[in-house]
Parts: C-alpha cells; sequence; structure tokens
C-alpha cells in the first residue's frame, strides 16, 4: 500500500486568475496515463508531479479508503464571502463554516448526518437517507465532487488552462438553469479548484475556489469525526427531519451538504 501525497499550498490558488492561460483547445484528455510501480510514486509531491508522469486512476483507488484530505473553499459573494474548512478520511467528513457569525460544524460520520451550532453547543444528529449513502461508494471524496456530478449530467471538455501552472481540464454545463464550469486538475487525482455557475433567471455568476488541496498525508485521528461530547446532540431519524423542515426555516438547523444527508 502507497500514499499519494497532493499538496497544494494555499498561496497555489490564492491570486487564481479570472479567465486563466489557454494553453490548448480540446475534447479530450492531453495525455493518456501509463502504468508506474508504486514504489516510484510513494512520495509524489503536487499535483503537476502527478500530471508529469502520467499515474495510472487503478493505483490511486487502492487507498481511497483511507485517503486523507484537506482543502478550504471560498464562494465570492457580492458582500464579502463566505469560506469553509474540510477535512475527510474515507468517507467520514468534518467541515467548518461561519454562516451569520455562527460557526456551524458538519460532521459526517457513518449513517449519521452531524450539524452543529458551535457557538451555544446544540445541535442535531440525523440519520442519512440510503440514497446518500449509496451515492458515496461512488465519489471519491466527500467533499470537491463538482465536476463527477457535471459530468454525470453530460459536462463535457470544452478547453484546457493553466492554474497557476497546473493543468487543468476546463468541463461546461448548460441547461435551462444557465451555465456551469468547473476547472478539475488533470492527473491520476482529480480535484477541483475553480466552479463558476452563471443562474439565468437572475443574470449573475457565482465563483467558487478552492484552495490549499492537501491529500493523503494528513494523520487525523478518528474522534475529530465526532461531535465535542460537551454539546447538546439531539438524536433523529431522516422522516423526523423531513417534517421539521415542512414546520418552517426557523425551526431548521443549516444543512450545508444536501448531497451527503439526502443523496441528491
Amino acid at each position: 500500500m502507497f500514499i499519494f501525497i497532493l499538496g497544494l499550498p494555499l498561496a497555489a490558488f490564492g491570486a487564481v486568475p479570472e479567465a486563466g492561460t489557454v494553453v490548448e483547445e480540446s475534447t479530450q484528455r492531453a495525455q493518456p496515463t501509463q502504468e508506474l510501480d508504486p514504489a516510484d510514486i510513494e512520495w509524489m509531491k503536487g499535483v503537476g508531479e502527478a500530471q508529469k508522469e502520467g499515474v495510472a486512476e487503478a493505483q490511486v483507488e487502492e487507498v481511497a479508503d483511507e485517503m486523507t484530505w484537506f482543502a478550504e473553499r471560498v464562494a465570492e459573494r457580492i458582500v464579502g464571502s463566505g469560506a469553509t474548512a474540510l477535512w475527510a478520511k474515507g468517507n467520514k467528513l468534518r467541515a467548518e463554516t461561519v454562516v451569520n457569525g455562527h460557526p456551524v460544524i458538519t460532521i459526517v460520520n457513518g449513517s449519521t448526518y452531524y450539524m452543529i451550532d458551535g457557538l451555544n453547543g446544540a445541535g442535531w444528529a440525523v440519520q442519512r437517507h440510503q440514497a446518500a449513502l449509496d451515492l458515496e461508494k461512488k465519489r471519491p471524496r466527500p467533499f470537491g465532487n463538482e465536476g463527477e456530478r457535471m459530468m454525470e449530467e453530460g459536462a463535457e471538455v470544452v478547453r484546457i488552462e493553466r492554474v497557476m501552472g497546473v493543468r487543468c481540464d476546463v468541463f461546461r454545463l448548460t441547461d435551462y438553469r444557465g451555465q456551469r464550469e468547473v476547472w478539475l486538475t488533470q492527473g491520476a487525482v482529480r480535484v477541483p479548484v475553480r466552479l463558476e455557475t452563471y443562474n439565468r433567471a437572475n443574470g449573475k455568476t457565482a465563483v467558487t475556489r478552492y484552495l490549499g488541496w492537501v491529500g493523503g498525508h494528513l494523520t487525523i485521528p478518528d474522534p475529530f469525526f465526532l461531535p465535542d461530547p460537551r454539546y447538546s446532540i439531539v438524536e433523529m431519524s431522516y422522516d423526523k427531519y423531513l417534517d421539521l423542515k415542512m414546520a418552517g426555516p426557523e425551526n431548521m438547523m443549516p444543512v450545508l451538504f444536501p448531497e451527503l444527508l439526502s443523496g441528491r
């Protein structure tokens, strides 16, 4: 068993250009992957190295169950921005986001989805829908799967760009709702670095960036994916959660990762 390290410093994508540098117009992948001995790639560092050597996807899947990830997701808005710190180990997720001044902690562990208000130390533990449990088996990690979702809906590569020296396939999907583009790194380990969503109804474009991708070499203890025992947690079934949702937003805790709770 080997560890594939994907270490991108925060500075690597701290100033992503609006359009990037177009290096090639293509609807095909630029280079085929080739088989490498695991010993040759055990300590490769960075997306650029993986792309240069053409690491085979099958070699990465060997460690997917215990793969660890970290990234920061920043959603650009008209007023301010929203940032989320994300950690994953296999299918486990921990995310920390500030919503209206409240630090919201999201934990996904097994069949349970936790949403916790870190300011008052209270939260819910909701049993996940079976569709979410089935879907996670198809995902490379609990977050940063915008590219996979778009490809499932028919997105295609429209160009190849370099973002701070890293080659990215730019996938585009256009439908009645508008247009979405996602910048995915090339190579065996593909992660998003930028997402643009144009809303046809209001004519606005939302931009989300992923910063500081680190994968494979983080040692994250399992208790990190459990709530603080001092928190007051209310356990409930998925049906009970739906009842509260129907009762009105004033009764709700924020669900920031609906795909991981409901499977859609």
